[in-house]
This record gives structure tokens, C-alpha cells and sequence, in this order.
């Protein structure tokens, strides 16, 4: 057998990287793209808003269904701030809920660099991989708002087949102020893993 040392630089990236450019993904950039993605996402976001003004301000919010579109859009953009920042902090800071992980982001020289300086003030980071009670807050807090998310996904669903089953139907649902109490359900969905300590780290 060999005797030579693995080197931090030699361990491959990880595989579960879901790049919006795959190409871009090779050893000796893997990490210069975490800067491409973050543009990204910017770049979306900067799109999805300018749809909420537009639905808001025009006629298109007197209909039920843009009404659950525009909460829908609202859901949207906190979860995937939520998950693409939160999840993006923590992989700079090499916080990981399993200390049996064999990316050991903080041998790595990438982490050097003056961002994992503050990181390290603000998560108060020792040197360990291993975080449980942080991951675990930070999980319940993600899957609380992708269970209002999808739960206002299936209402705006149920809200399309009843317009085009009966429109007497959907006025008895629907109409005036009654949407909003449709948006219960999906509010006490999301609370309901808010309370809970028992959902999986992600």
C-alpha cells in the first residue's frame, strides 16, 4: 500500500452540487463559481420582484387566484433566500451536522480567505464539523416555510379546477375576503414544523 498523505487540495469537491452552469464545475474552480451561482440567484430574484409589483398594482389582483399567486411569489422568495443563503453560509464556514465527513472544509486554503474571518466571529466556529442544535434550528425553519409554500401550491390548485368546474362554486369559495381565510391552512401547515424538533437536517 502507498504511504502518501492526502493532501486538503486533493479531495474532490462534492458531487450533489447542483450548478446552473455545469461546466463550470472542475477541481481547480470548484469554488470560483460559488461567486457565478450567488450572481445567479441575485439575477433571478431581481426578476421575480418586479412580477409581484406588477400583479399587485394592477387589475389582475381583484382575481383569487392572483391574490394566492402573488403569496405564493412572497413564500417563494423568503424560502429560497432562506435556503440559498443560509445553506451558502454554512458551507463557507464548514458547518456540518455529521462529524463523519470527509469534506473538511476548514483544511481547505479556500477557507483562508478574510469571509471565513467573520464567519468564524459570528457562528463562534472552533474548528468543528460538527453543529447539531444550529443545523437542526436551521432545517426546521426551511421545511416550516416549504410546508406553507407547497400547501398554497395545492389551494391555488384546488382554486383553478373549481373556476373552470363552476363559477357558482367558486364565488361561494372564493369571493371578497374569503381567500384569506383559505391561507390558514397553509399557515398552520408551516407552524406545525416550526413546532416540531423531529423533522431531518437539510
Amino acid at each position: 500500500m502507498s504511504n502518501r498523505t492526502t493532501d486538503a487540495t486533493s479531495i474532490p469537491p462534492p458531487q450533489n452540487n447542483f450548478n446552473s452552469f455545469p461546466s463550470l464545475i472542475k477541481f481547480d474552480n470548484y469554488y470560483d463559481s460559488c461567486c457565478t451561482n450567488g450572481l445567479t440567484y441575485l439575477f433571478y430574484l431581481t426578476l421575480y420582484i418586479p412580477v409581484l409589483i406588477v400583479i399587485r398594482r394592477s387589475s389582475l389582483f381583484r382575481h383569487t387566484s392572483y391574490k394566492l399567486m402573488f403569496a405564493i411569489g412572497i413564500m417563494d422568495n423568503i424560502s429560497g433566500f432562506v435556503f440559498t443563503f443560509s445553506a451558502g453560509v454554512m458551507s463557507i464556514a464548514g458547518i456540518n451536522y455529521s462529524r463523519l465527513s470527509i469534506y473538511r472544509t476548514h483544511d481547505l486554503p479556500h477557507f483562508r480567505l478574510t469571509a471565513h474571518n467573520w464567519l468564524e466571529r459570528i457562528f463562534s466556529i472552533q474548528n468543528s464539523l460538527d453543529y447539531p442544535h444550529f443545523v437542526r434550528i436551521n432545517s426546521i425553519i426551511r421545511t416550516g416555510l416549504l410546508g406553507t409554500y407547497s400547501m398554497l401550491t395545492m389551494i391555488l390548485a384546488l382554486n383553478r379546477c373549481v373556476e373552470m368546474y363552476s363559477n357558482r362554486a367558486a364565488e361561494a369559495m372564493w369571493a371578497g375576503s374569503r381567500i384569506y381565510y383559505w391561507t390558514i391552512p397553509a399557515t398552520v401547515w408551516g407552524l406545525l414544523f416550526f413546532s416540531s424538533w423531529d423533522v431531518p437536517p437539510v
